[in-house]
């Protein structure tokens, strides 16, 4: 699945429930790990954040769905010092982690209710650059 860096972007979570009600708890894993996400009453409402630490961007809807505010893709390869006479010094004060940061990755979909534990496939999402043209494909 393709989404774009900067733009919003849901994932829809593939697993089908018959019984909405029955379900307990809904979350999902990026590459193994899992997301910490603002959970919506609503498609347009935030209900509460799972942790002081939340994600703002993320968001994981009442169908399941995970809604990105806004998709990152951010890899910067820093030497000692930004490259001479380009004056692109913010990347030197964000963190390891800050400077790594991608959207890019593999997505899981679970849900657990009194029935037990489901989960999705993995879901691939990757990000392209701000501008796509598709003018140059021949289909």
């Amino acid at each position: 699945m393709w989404a774009i860096k900067n733009s919003p972007f849901t994932l829809p979570c593939p697993i089908h429930v018959s019984n909405p009600e029955e379900v307990l708890e809904r979350w999902w894993l990026k590459d193994g790990s899992k997301l910490d996400t603002n959970i919506y009453k609503s498609a347009t409402e935030k209900l509460l954040p799972s942790s002081l630490d939340s994600r703002e961007r993320i968001s994981l809807l009442p169908d399941g769905g995970l809604h990105f505010e806004k998709i990152l893709h951010k890899v910067v390869n820093l030497t000692t010092s930004p490259p001479v006479g380009t004056g692109n010094h913010e990347d030197f004060l964000l963190s390891e982690s800050q400077r790594n940061h991608s959207d890019e990755g593999n997505y899981q979909c679970f849900i657990k209710s009194a029935g037990g534990v489901v989960f999705s496939p993995k879901i691939h999402v990757f990000v392209a650059g701000e501008y796509v043209f598709f003018d140059d494909f021949i289909l």
